[in-house]
């Protein structure tokens, strides 16, 4: 399974959001932040909610500290919405709580139920 070709587009029909996240059949999950890439998907299961969530991520960076930061595209009621997120630790998820960029320009921690995120790399545009 190589990248797209030209022109191929992704089959989208019956594909929910917990079909996107990482370790399903067509989506390798992604180890650690410093492999996050534009495309990865990042997939939110907030426990007891019926429907799971789905980000694109868009850009990522490593800070001159070393910290993972990314910016994620979303569908949502309200329309369309960018998000800013950061990991300071580059090498794992565990024990590496995410922050977001708030509107005063100061990061801050998420909810728990906002929390429980893995993410996902589709493999066909996975170049071997």
């Amino acid at each position: 399974q190589g990248p797209l070709e030209k022109g191929q587009q992704l089959d989208v029909v019956d594909i929910y959001s917990g079909n996107l996240k990482g370790g399903g059949t067509r989506f390798e999950k992604v180890k650690t932040p410093k492999d996050l890439r534009p495309g990865d998907t990042m997939h939110l299961n907030r426990p007891g909610d019926e429907i799971d969530h789905i980000r694109i991520i868009i850009s990522v960076k490593t800070t001159p500290e070393g910290y993972i930061e990314f910016t994620t595209g979303e569908s949502t009621s309200g329309g369309p919405r960018g998000a800013t997120w950061r990991y300071e630790k580059a090498d794992t998820f565990r024990k590496n709580p995410i922050k977001t960029l708030k509107s005063d320009g100061t990061w801050g921690g998420v909810k728990s139920r906002d929390s429980n995120i893995t993410y996902g790399r589709y493999k066909k545009l996975e170049s071997k």
